[in-house]
């Protein structure tokens, strides 16, 4: 979907890799979640070419099944370029 209708879609993930087990059983707030998470606004755009590859292969003569049930994984590199969410807020009050 992000992919056919990139303007609509954004990737939100939040950072649990420094936490310990102890802070993952915490109650959490929105101040203890917005410094972890990372906002990228163009999403639909960088799965494109990945979508693009799926449905070829569905159509292949030697095709892949059971598509639905893919897994996607996003790598670090592309969501920690991500912004703050205060950021995205502002960009999108700004457009």
């Amino acid at each position: 979907m992000a992919s056919e209708e990139q303007c609509r879609y954004v990737l939100c993930v939040v950072d649990l890799r420094g936490c310990s087990e102890c802070e993952l059983d915490a109650e959490w707030s929105a101040e203890r979640v917005e410094p972890l998470a990372r906002i990228v606004p163009n999403i639909g755009g960088k799965v494109e070419e990945t979508c693009l590859f799926v449905a070829a292969a569905k159509s292949s003569p030697v095709a892949i099944s059971n598509e639905l049930a893919l897994r996607y994984g996003v790598p670090v590199s592309v969501w920690e370029a991500g912004i703050s969410i205060k950021d995205w807020v502002a960009k999108i009050c700004e457009d």
